[in-house]
């Protein structure tokens, strides 16, 4: 159970704010990720007797599992539980090395009981992607925002967060590359596909133009313009999926289960080593396989033609 810092105890505040700062600092987590397990954790700091600092020195095996016990009751479902096991592991061994615990006690904490691609999904029929490109008015702003989008999920297979973290200087107009920054410190160069290329030119200079002074490359079109989160870029998707009369809780693509942005045909999912059940999908990122935007399976096929001169360098 997540709870937020306003909403915490006055003595279980201080221990999950050293945590979240710790997890920055040491672990090289994303402010959104830390904050995220700092959340979940709170719910343990919070169940344990105040005060918190006398209940973590005093902390044994038998209470760790009597509260994993009753976050199993719950009925939650295994990928929830096992995400808030894995929070509450970081924490144990947070608290060891900060000297709070006596012993290291993440050992205990069991693991959720989850059967291995029992949730995958069925891949999405020929034509659906090409559907959600038919959908878009390449006239507007926003037709062409979400255009970029699609193409960089389908073309390069980015996450949300990496598609809102873009910068305009992590195109290469010039050299044909994107750099990607990933989960902690990673940071990715790929290739950028023709397609992708021009879609990223449409947007920026005829649907980003001059109206904002940020270098994201990616805003909202409904004042005020801001940069465009995560969770805009799911929202986005989950917009266009609804068009074509899809439902928005349809999970699609190479089984991610909570990634709506995740709209991946087996055969074009170039970067995911293990969220794929086919052995097509196991491929590292940097080594991208070509597909042609002819290809009857492409979501790229039956897209504008491009406009001669490339990519223009204006864009950047």
């Amino acid at each position: 159970m997540a709870i937020h810092r306003d909403q915490r105890r006055a003595d279980a505040r201080d221990v999950p704010d050293e945590f979240e700062k710790w997890l920055r600092r040491e672990r090289s987590a994303q402010e959104r990720t830390a904050a995220a397990y700092t959340a979940r954790v709170a719910g343990f700091v919070e169940w344990l007797p105040a005060p918190v600092d006398r209940s973590l020195r005093s902390l044994t095996a038998a209470t760790v599992i009597e509260w994993v016990n009753l976050e199993a009751v719950r009925g939650l479902k295994a990928s929830t539980l096992a995400k808030q096991l894995v929070m509450l592991r970081s924490f144990l061994r947070y608290c060891h090395r900060s000297g709070r615990t006596g012993q290291d006690l993440s050992g205990v904490v069991p693991h959720a009981a989850a059967w291995r691609l029992s949730s995958i999904p069925d891949p999405v029929p020929a034509g659906t992607i090409e559907a959600l490109f038919d959908t878009l008015d390449l006239r507007s702003a926003k037709g062409l925002r979400d255009r970029a989008i699609l193409l960089l999920l389908t073309g390069l297979g980015l996450r949300a967060c990496e598609i809102a973290g873009l910068r305009l200087d992590d195109i290469g107009w010039r050299t044909g590359g994107l750099r990607i920054r990933g989960k902690g410190d990673r940071v990715d160069e790929l290739p950028l596909p023709d397609e992708v290329g021009q879609g990223l030119e449409d947007y920026v200079l005829y649907g980003r133009g001059g109206r904002v002074a940020g270098d994201e490359v990616f805003w909202t079109v409904i004042d005020p313009v801001q940069p465009l989160t995560a969770n805009g870029v799911c929202g986005t998707v989950r917009q266009i999926c609804i068009r074509p009369g899809w439902r928005s809780s349809d999970r699609i693509g190479c089984g991610t289960r909570s990634r709506p942005g995740c709209l991946l045909l087996e055969q074009r999912c170039r970067r995911f080593r293990d969220c794929c059940a086919t052995p097509i999908c196991a491929r590292p990122r940097s080594t991208p396989r070509s597909t042609s935007a002819d290809s009857p399976s492409s979501p790229l096929s039956g897209r504008p033609p491009r406009r001669a001169g490339g990519h223009d360098e204006r864009a950047a």
